[in-house]
């Protein structure tokens, strides 16, 4: 019964040819699905909570974890699920989004959808990689030249490996998501070479291949959860991040009157996964 839910979930959604706004995707024979698809994960999502409800009449609730906030291009379809899991359930599944990173971080939180805690979330590849050391091919320095390259990549056999990695670690990836091309922001001076980032406090994401690139650089990278970024820029904890320009302005960075350097090093990637553990309790 659920698997025929997913299945006639997945055919009421057609192809959007409107732009990636939400940077959402799932791969359908070679098709980008944005939003649409992501909005089909709901609709199966909610026929599986409903066959199981249907028997024990038990009402479910849903935590969803998100780093980012109201601005975050991450919410208007998050969002969405939500609304439509509990329509399509009758209320029986109550869905709550915990902005800004009130359940953690996303390593906090990929631990606690790995223990059951928490039921849904969505976290980058690069906190993925902490766990398996695959995901953090995302993460090697100018691996992809473009949006395109990256497309294939993850729509292929890479993404299709990569989402039964995830399975072993109790997870399942709902959807590949893309923040951008990272780029390195500062208070002290513009970087148009590598030899500027010597010296410089950079935050990077709590992964050692990004600690490791940084050093490499002659940069002093200081790991951090992205929630605690704001306060550290703020208090001079660090001199400057790299994220990708979307996430930048989202999360107000911006205002710390940064230098903008546009180098694009890595493409960021991110995923909405259930957990294992929660998705096994309403079979």
């Amino acid at each position: 019964m659920p698997d025929d839910a997913c299945a006639a979930g997945k055919r009421l959604v057609h192809h959007s040819d409107g732009p990636e706004r939400f940077g959402l995707r799932l791969k359908k024979g070679g098709l980008r699905m944005n939003m649409k698809r992501f909005l089909s994960l709901a609709l199966c999502a909610s026929m599986l909570v409903a066959s199981a409800s249907a028997v024990s009449a038990k009402t479910y609730k849903m935590k969803i974890h998100s780093t980012g906030n109201e601005r975050n291009q991450s919410t208007p379809p998050l969002k969405q699920f939500a609304k439509t899991v509990e329509e399509k359930t009758n209320g029986d599944v109550k869905v709550t989004i915990h902005f800004n990173g009130v359940l953690g971080g996303d390593r906090q939180a990929t631990e606690g959808m790995q223990l059951g805690t928490i039921e849904c979330g969505i976290t980058t590849t690069s906190t993925l990689g902490t766990f398996d050391p695959r995901f953090n091919v995302f993460d090697l320095p100018f691996l992809f030249k473009d949006y395109e390259t990256a497309y294939k990549a993850m729509d292929g056999e890479l993404g299709d490996m990569l989402e039964k990695a995830c399975l072993d670690q109790g997870l399942r990836i709902l959807a590949w998501g893309v923040n951008g091309f990272r780029s390195i922001s500062n208070s002290r001076k513009p970087i148009d070479v590598p030899a500027d980032l010597g010296g410089l406090k950079i935050r990077c994401m709590e992964n050692q291949l990004h600690v490791s690139t940084f050093k490499a650089l002659g940069a002093n990278p200081t790991p951090m959860s992205f929630s605690e970024l704001y306060t550290a820029l703020s208090q001079g904890t660090v001199d400057g991040q790299d994220n990708p320009p979307i996430l930048t302005f989202s999360a107000k960075f911006y205002v710390k009157r940064l230098t903008k350097s546009i180098n694009r090093p890595r493409r960021s990637s991110r995923s909405p996964q259930s957990s294992m553990r929660f998705r096994n309790t309403i079979r």
